[in-house]
């Protein structure tokens, strides 16, 4: 009679270890907190009928690769950490299948939290020791899609879920079928940052999968600094509505290209830019992957993203928020607004100028008596966001 083939599920969790990884400058000097899992499919028929390590895969031998890598050269990204270990462990003899987790619990966000991490899976994963009941996966409301994975192999991509402790599960996700409607913030504050934004849309639009329906008027505000940060230029800000066709992966990846191309550095939280590019919302879409969480964690308490929205779209909803006007009537930086202009598309160049102008001339009325209700207008058919 055959013996049927066996498989051997090796699992090490919490391998913890102080690390410097991160977009971020000041996360490559002190170190972090990462937590490693793993979790092994070895071919193990020698070990099980000989009772000998020579014919499995030592976990300590494991706990030693993933170590040596958490510890090793810096990445930006915990994905790129999560593949890393996924491959090493792929390396070993008998390995079909891999599924590593990195974790970073003290991530630099301004948020309480419990965790963040991603998953990459490699070979032949088989998820059912790891499967979460449904009302597990569908806890963020119906409709919504949980991501906080790539892979590269194994289950698939509809078949990944997230979960607070970092397992994920291998039951379909609800896909919105069709092109999604899509909100992109853009801003920034060095250089001619106009003209640079109207190139930035410009490009948006030859994004693969996305087309833009609509650009809001661009709005003219104050820097939101930490405490001790140093004054920096004012911001210019705008939103761009679309619709996207495609994994939202492959939309952040090309709105990175786009940055990278226009001289984006991340040399400094909430340092000045010359430009900056965020996913505000994916219709029917949410995240908890720390490269891209969805809705936007902090888009509504932000005036100068939700003002230039609710020019563009006076009935947007955030998801799972709620009005964006609404929203906009609570924000403590509304104050910050200076300034918003129409059609500023048509003749980026010059409106830095104009606007400095025009903001001059309300200081001016300002020390000769009280200001208006409107607040600073531009006379060709700017309207006050504040």
């Amino acid at each position: 009679m055959p013996v049927t083939r066996q498989t051997v599920v090796i699992a090490l969790r919490g391998l913890e270890v102080d690390a410097v990884h991160g977009v971020f400058d000041f996360e490559r000097q002190e170190p972090q907190r990462f937590v490693a899992d793993v979790t092994l499919w070895v071919q193990a028929d020698g070990a099980l009928a000989a009772d000998d390590i020579a014919g499995t895969v030592s976990y300590a031998e494991i706990a030693d690769e993933v170590v040596s890598i958490l510890q090793g050269q810096s990445a930006s990204l915990l994905e790129t950490l999560a593949d890393r270990i996924a491959r090493a462990a792929m390396s070993y003899d008998g390995v079909e299948g891999v599924e590593a987790t990195v974790h970073k619990p003290d991530a630099p966000m301004p948020h309480a939290f419990d965790d963040v991490s991603v998953t990459v899976r490699l070979g032949a994963v088989d998820l059912t020791p790891l499967a979460l009941t449904r009302a597990d996966i569908y806890d963020a409301g119906a409709g919504s899609v949980l991501t906080g994975s790539t892979g590269t192999g194994g289950a698939s991509e509809g078949g990944k879920h997230g979960q607070a402790d970092g397992r994920r599960a291998a039951l379909p996700s609800p896909v919105v079928v069709g092109p999604r409607s899509v909100v992109i913030a853009i801003g920034g504050n060095l250089g001619n940052v106009p003209v640079t934004l109207a190139s930035v849309v410009e490009a948006l639009d030859y994004v693969e999968g996305f087309s833009v329906s609509d650009v809001s008027p661009l709005l003219r505000t104050r820097p939101v600094l930490d405490e001790e940060q140093q004054e920096q230029p004012d911001y210019w800000n705008a939103v761009v509505l679309g619709t996207f066709e495609g994994d939202v992966s492959s939309l952040l990846e090309q709105t990175e290209r786009i940055e990278r191309e226009f001289g984006r550095e991340r040399n400094e939280h909430w340092g000045a830019r010359t430009i900056d590019i965020d996913i505000v919302q994916v219709e029917g879409t949410t995240s908890s992957d720390p490269a891209l969480m969805l809705p936007h964690p902090r888009a509504h308490e932000r005036a100068f993203v939700l003002a230039p929205w609710v020019l563009a779209d006076p009935s947007a909803v955030l998801e799972g928020v709620g009005p964006v006007a609404e929203l906009l009537e609570e924000c403590d930086d509304r104050e910050g607004i200076l300034d918003a202009i129409d059609d500023w598309l048509e003749d980026p160049e010059g409106i830095i100028e104009e606007s400095d102008e025009v903001l001059a001339a309300s200081a001016r009325d300002e020390a000769d008596g009280p200001a208006g209700p409107e607040g600073p207008q531009r006379q060709s058919g700017a309207r006050s966001a504040a």
